[in-house]
């Protein structure tokens, strides 16, 4: 079946009856031209043959096949597209999903230089500036960064960087420390003069060391007066700690006192006693009413 050759109409002319009838007749005398459903086309086929083209399904455009050749409908392809011919401003926004993008496509050199959000649920090796990052190796400035070490350098009492630390403050040193007791009784011979209780006192290196001391004295019948002991440091004349008390008539006093030293190299640190009772009318004990050999001693320990 051919169809009529019809006049041409002016762009922006007034269709006649006449014409428009033309045209339906030619519609009507082409069976394969009949449209049959909203969105079909009528094609031309061949020379004066007409046919229809039926409406695709969604997504689907209208593709021309060549000079000569029907259109047809279908989906435009990567093939298709001509490079760099999609540009940003031509993508609505969030239409480029994961999903949509083939494994591997985008690599870090097609992407802008910037800082970017990027939301991470899976077990990242690296996640850097990320709302959140789960089981990531390594998490830089992440909002939230569940089961992830941070990184970067410690602050406050930490030194050194993560995930690995320090603690910047001072810590004990294990085992370092020192003592020296009393070898037996010894009378406080010597009056009003702080005198060494011979045999008790340290050979301390360099150091920050805590120095505390003990002392207990007996004093004879009819007597009465202050009694002393200080932590002494030669070098410097420095008094570290003192402790005195007051004791009379056949009495036990017991002193305690501390002090703490930073050292630059080794020194002695002494034990010393004043005496304000009177010549030999005191006695340093070793121990009380036969007791463990502790009642005089002095002892330092190293925390730096």
């Amino acid at each position: 079946m051919t169809y009529a050759a019809l006049a041409t109409q002016i762009t922006g002319g007034i269709a006649t009856a006449a014409w428009a009838n033309a045209v339906k007749e030619n519609f009507d005398q082409s069976p394969n031209a009949k449209v049959t459903t909203a969105g079909d086309l009528v094609v031309a086929t061949g020379a004066g043959a007409l046919a229809r083209l039926a409406a695709p399904a969604v997504g689907n455009v209208l593709k021309g096949a060549g000079v000569g050749v029907a259109p047809l409908w279908g989906q435009i392809v990567t093939a298709e597209i001509t490079d760099l011919n999609v540009t940003t401003a031509k993508l609505a926004a969030g239409a480029v999903t994961t999903a949509k993008l083939a494994a591997g496509a985008v690599t870090p050199t097609e992407v802008a230089a910037g800082t970017y959000a990027i939301s991470i649920s899976g077990n990242a090796t690296t996640a850097t500036s990320a709302t959140t990052a789960t089981s990531a190796t390594t998490a830089t400035s992440a909002t939230t960064a569940g089961g992830a070490p941070p990184t970067g350098a410690a602050g406050g009492a930490l030194a050194g960087s993560y995930p690995n630390p320090t603690l910047a403050v001072a810590q004990p040193i294990a085992n370092s420390s020192s003592e020296a007791v009393i070898g037996g009784d010894q009378v406080a011979s010597v009056d009003t003069t702080w005198t060494d209780v011979t045999a008790v006192s340290l050979s301390l290196g360099a150091g920050e060391w805590l120095i505390w001391a003990t002392a207990t004295i007996a004093v004879d019948s009819s007597n009465a007066g202050y009694f002393g002991v200080r932590i002494y440091r030669p070098t410097g004349t420095v008094v570290l700690g003192e402790a005195m008390t007051y004791a009379e008539n056949s009495q036990f006093g017991a002193l305690a006192c501390v002090g703490r030293v930073v050292l630059a190299g080794t020194e002695t640190i002494k034990l010393q006693y004043y005496n304000g009772i009177g010549g030999s009318h005191a006695t340093i004990k070793q121990n009380i009413n036969g007791g463990t050999a502790q009642a005089t001693k002095i002892v330092a320990l190293k925390v730096a």
